[in-house]
């Protein structure tokens, strides 16, 4: 099925503009299918993730009886390992979808099980709902998950940007999703009604490689006076910035098989989402820092960043912050 799909976006649209907002959630976009006699989920790609998640399909044929009188029904959501109401450990869902033995994900589902947000309907009944407005398919979405669950739960839609702004910065979600109130369902990215936007973690690294094959630079940081190397990037640098750090790599760096590489001199502002092993999520250039020194590129620093304190709280001890992924 051709979901529909949100546009990556900076400015968050306005409620003038006929705008609400809900949660994003970092999990695995998926249209669960439920009938009478079948349930499966449905990745964005048509994969099928039906028996990755077993809770969810324990839930729907326990429930069976009450939900009867509205199937078929479609649910478009996210998968999602919780850690709170606003945020999805993403790292956790990864492994969890990397599991082939179904003893392993039969424990996994119940250690640490995955939930269902729903975030819009499609279909209830039979009957399509993607020609009604996003409001209208909201207030059915609620009534179909009347009784408050946690497998399939419902997604709520704010209607202050400021309140879902500062309660995903709090707790350190994903981001939100822009929503225009009388959108009909589309498909794709072929609209002007949802629009993302990021709560990105901007973290402070140098820029130790070049790799000619793939236009990727590789981003390292301090550790213990010794390079450690946090991921590669190459997305959002501005042309010309992007063709000066080419040129200086492939003229003053040290060359072995496409891979050019210098001693750390360059640094840079990264948005990332995380930190997950050594490697940043989604990660894309800010802008370059010419007048900042790789000495200030720490995993101190790092961990600051990724940590997304508000600007008035005084640091004083970082060796609290709760952070393992270097360790």
């Amino acid at each position: 099925m051709d979901i529909m799909k949100p546009i990556p976006t900076t400015d968050i649209p306005s409620i003038e503009e006929g705008f609400v907002y809900e949660v994003k959630y970092d999990g695995f976009r998926a249209i669960l299918n439920w009938t009478k006699d079948d349930i499966k989920l449905v990745s964005k790609n048509n994969k099928d993730l039906t028996n990755l998640f077993p809770e969810i399909v324990t839930f729907c044929k326990d429930k069976q009886s009450r939900f009867n009188d509205l199937l078929p029904l479609t649910l478009d959501g996210e998968l999602v390992i919780l850690n709170n109401n606003y945020q999805a450990n993403f790292s956790l869902l990864q492994t969890r979808g990397r599991l082939k033995k179904q003893v392993n994900i039969q424990k996994e589902a119940k250690t640490r099980p995955a939930t269902f947000m729903a975030f819009d309907i499609i279909q209830c009944k039979g009957s399509n709902q993607a020609n009604i407005s996003y409001i209208e398919r909201k207030k059915t979405l609620k009534k179909v998950l009347s009784i408050p669950e946690n497998v399939i739960s419902y997604v709520p839609y704010f209607t202050h940007s400021k309140q879902i702004w500062d309660l995903t910065f709090l707790y350190k979600g994903e981001g939100i999703i822009a929503k225009r109130k009388n959108s009909q369902y589309s498909h794709g990215k072929k609209h002007h009604d949802w629009f993302k936007i990021k709560n990105w973690r901007t973290i402070l690294g140098f820029l130790t490689s070049y790799d000619s094959n793939n236009g990727y630079f590789t981003v390292g940081v301090y550790f213990n006076d010794e390079i450690y190397h946090i991921g590669k990037c190459k997305h959002r640098l501005e042309e010309e910035a992007n063709h000066t750090l080419k040129k200086l790599f492939m003229q003053k760096g040290k060359k072995k098989h496409g891979l050019y590489t210098l001693p750390p001199a360059i640094c840079a502002h990264i948005n990332t989402l995380d930190l997950h092993g050594s490697e940043l999520r989604e990660p894309q250039f800010s802008h370059l820092l010419p007048h900042i020194l790789p000495k200030n590129c720490t995993m101190e620093q790092l961990k600051i960043d990724l940590a997304m304190f508000p600007p008035h709280v005084e640091i004083s001890n970082t060796d609290k912050i709760f952070w393992n992924k270097a360790k």
